[in-house]
């Protein structure tokens, strides 16, 4: 056992280690490749746990200092942080894929102009932000947009609301390098700095209440302190990590500013093709069959969900290992990692959904109390789902890598539509146990099935490689 398990370990460890990897070779590539999807996928494992661990704490002690109605302005703010997602437009998922490719191609010089035409793009929509908020600022009720009654809540609402604008503002433009590095396969030092960002949001949560201070500077401080972070990521790495790559106007290109566009754009669409896809089950359920009935299916869907995060934190870093190994036509190791970590993914969620299946109403129970009591067949209908979902999750990193986004969202149209409809049609009748059955199945219809037969089209179309072991 000992000499198995030890060779194992050390195999392991080599990942880490960059000194005995030679680029030059496509061997080298693999491995390093391989090193760097590790450690991005560490970092990012332990910047959502210093994330959640930040919002546990900060949770209760901001709802202690702001009260029930400050508190809920403050949700309602943090919540818009989800829809501004979308406010970039895709072009951040645009230039990781741009970057990949070019990187692949040894191309600095084209990737100093991505960097540079993204940085305008974005700061133009974020100066457009700032300026269509300074517009409205004055003739907004902002208290009535957050239901608030008291003077204190009143007084705050408007420049809590241009404090938190700014700097979402202000975090457009600069996740350009957060971008850029993952595109360069360097996501751990993203994730790092996100790590620091939290932390030090949580330090500035805890001098804005040991000062008494109001509720604008504590947004200044939660949503601030990321955005501190950011820029400190943008000057190191930028004079210090790759300063060949520093973003300048004469590298302002209109060719690649379009590109990027287009690119975001398709990125865009997709993103909220997928929003309708795998968001609207709560308002479908309350729709049909009431309010009560949602943390029925939302709770047990919450607790399967944890098998997607895990899996994620793997998966994700692959995009731009595709991205650059195909532009080098290294098409034998996209193809062999993509089945590996196929492989791979849909064992480890397995494995964890059935843990959950077997103790989930044990650890409902633990969770929430005895107030949800969902049904056998919904718990193995989620599992279902979320093994599928871990399937799927290499072969849309591959399609992402390669650029095959047009193919994703007319797939993800079908998706939308007919798991919506079969939804809406059938949860009178069968209840909320059939909606993950339906998500499956028409995952599987539309998009399993055809992006394994695209990427077999796909693989097709490269010259003979060899299948590159790492």
């Amino acid at each position: 056992m000992a000499t198995i398990s030890i060779p194992r370990i050390r195999q392991i460890l080599s990942l880490f280690q960059r000194s005995h990897i030679d680029l030059s070779t496509e061997a080298g590539r693999a491995a390093e490749r391989h090193r760097r999807i590790a450690l991005s996928a560490l970092a990012s494992a332990a910047a959502r746990i210093v994330s959640i661990g930040t919002a546990l704490i900060s949770v209760p002690l901001t709802l202690h200092y702001l009260g029930v109605e400050r508190y809920g302005m403050w949700m309602a703010m943090s919540t818009f942080t989800a829809m501004l997602q979308f406010a970039d437009f895709g072009i951040g998922n645009g230039v990781l894929t741009a970057i990949s490719r070019a990187s692949g191609r040894d191309e600095n010089a084209t990737i100093v102009s991505y960097i540079s035409s993204a940085f305008v793009l974005l700061g133009t929509i974020a100066a457009t932000a700032v300026a269509l908020l300074a517009s409205a600022y004055s003739h907004v009720h902002w208290y009535e947009v957050f239901n608030v009654a008291t003077p204190l809540a009143r007084s705050e609402a408007a420049p809590a609301i241009a404090v938190f604008i700014i700097c979402f503002a202000l975090s457009l433009p600069l996740g350009v390098v957060q971008r850029s590095q993952l595109g360069l396969q360097m996501g751990f030092l993203a994730s790092l700095w996100q790590c620091v960002g939290n932390v030090l949001g949580l330090i500035g949560v805890l001098t804005v209440i040991w000062f008494q201070a109001g509720l604008p500077w504590l947004v200044a401080a939660y949503a601030g302190m990321p955005v501190a972070a950011a820029a400190l990521n943008s000057a190191i790495f930028f004079t210090r990590v790759r300063p060949d790559l520093t973003p300048r106007r004469s590298a302002f290109s209109r060719e690649r500013g379009a590109e990027l566009a287009r690119l975001g754009g398709s990125f865009f669409v997709l993103q909220v093709v997928a929003a309708v896809a795998y968001g609207a089950d709560n308002i479908v359920i309350a729709q049909k069959l009431g309010a009560t009935a949602v943390a029925s299916y939302s709770i047990p869907d919450r607790l399967f969900a944890m098998a997607s995060l895990v899996v994620g934190f793997a998966v994700a870093p692959l995009w731009p290992a595709f991205g650059e190994a195909l532009a080098r036509g290294e098409s034998g190791w996209a193809r062999l990692t993509v089945v590996r970590a196929t492989l791979s993914a849909t064992a480890i969620s397995a494995a964890i959904c059935l843990v959950f299946l077997a103790g989930g109403p044990f650890l409902i129970h633990l969770w929430v109390g005895k107030a949800i009591d969902p049904p056998f067949t919904l718990l193995i209908g989620l599992a279902f789902w979320r093994i599928s979902e871990a399937a799927f999750g290499a072969p849309m990193m591959y399609l992402n890598g390669a650029q095959e986004i047009r193919f994703q969202v007319i797939t993800g149209v079908f998706i939308a539509v007919s798991a919506l409809t079969l939804k809406i049609v059938l949860i009178e009748r069968l209840g909320v146990s059939i909606l993950p059955f339906i998500m499956a199945a028409c995952s599987w219809s539309f998009f399993g099935i055809p992006a394994w037969v695209k990427m077999q089209r796909h693989f097709a179309s490269f010259p003979a490689a060899t299948e590159t072991n790492a």
